[in-house]
């Protein structure tokens, strides 16, 4: 024996024969119900009209400040647009917090929507940012300390100290004058070839001088002691002639 389900639409009663043509209908929200979705079934045959009713509606909650639970609002989109007189609505909406799935609003920080800054410029350099600080931004941040410190002051943020030696690593403190310091200077290491050897005959030539003359001196000093040995001995020749 063979069973066969046969489907019965929910709007009109009547049996769905073939099930391809059986569609399962969510009720997510309307007025009688309390909130919780409900369903039923219908043929196919019987919502083939349902797309030329829908209407652009606003789904809404309404959040009050005390202990009331929020409620929903289901209302027309122009109706619902007419409410912001500041500024259109779609511009309101593009910059309104996100909602994340749990239910609770996203920060928001204040540079979204208008795009990152660019740190490589004074009015953004040295502002808290992931990501490795730039060359450039660290020069802006070194040459205009004061106005960067001034400007994160003045927005709430934190100010960079020098001092700080993750700041320093950071913004490059203190490395251009380290470098400079350690770099001998060529002039003072460094002796030309020319001028090498006139220093070499010049600090040789009064030595091969001095000695010299102390050899000449020496020599003429024996000499001399030679000439008075020798008059001392011929003198008393000459006495006695």
């Amino acid at each position: 024996m063979t069973r066969r389900t046969i489907h019965f639409s929910d709007l009109s009663s009547r049996p769905i024969l073939d099930d391809a043509d059986v569609v399962r209908v969510v009720v997510i929200d309307h007025p009688v119900l309390s909130g919780d979705a409900v369903e039923f079934e219908a043929a196919a045959s019987e919502l083939t009209d349902i797309d030329k009713g829908a209407l652009d509606v606003v789904v809404v909650e309404l959040h009050p400040a005390g202990e009331e639970p929020p409620r929903r609002v289901i209302l027309d989109a122009a109706t619902f647009d007419k409410l912001a007189v500041d500024q259109p609505m779609e511009e309101l909406l593009r910059n309104a917090t996100p909602i994340r799935p749990n239910g609770r609003a996203e920060r928001v920080s204040a540079s979204r929507g208008a795009g990152r800054g660019n740190y490589a410029t004074l009015e953004h350099a040295g502002s808290p940012h992931r990501g490795k600080v730039t060359e450039a931004e660290a020069r802006l941040v070194r040459e205009n300390l004061d106005i960067v410190n001034a400007r994160l002051a003045a927005s709430g943020q934190r100010t960079i100290d020098p001092a700080d030696p993750s700041m320093r690593e950071r913004y490059g403190f203190g490395a251009a004058e380290d470098e400079a310091d350690g770099v001998e200077d060529p002039k003072d290491t460094v002796t030309p070839p020319g001028d090498e050897a006139a220093s070499s005959e010049h600090d040789a030539e009064p030595r091969v001088t001095a000695s010299t003359q102390r050899s000449s001196a020496a020599r003429s000093a024996a000499g001399h002691r030679r000439s008075s040995a020798d008059s001392t001995r011929s003198a008393p020749g000459a006495a006695s002639t």
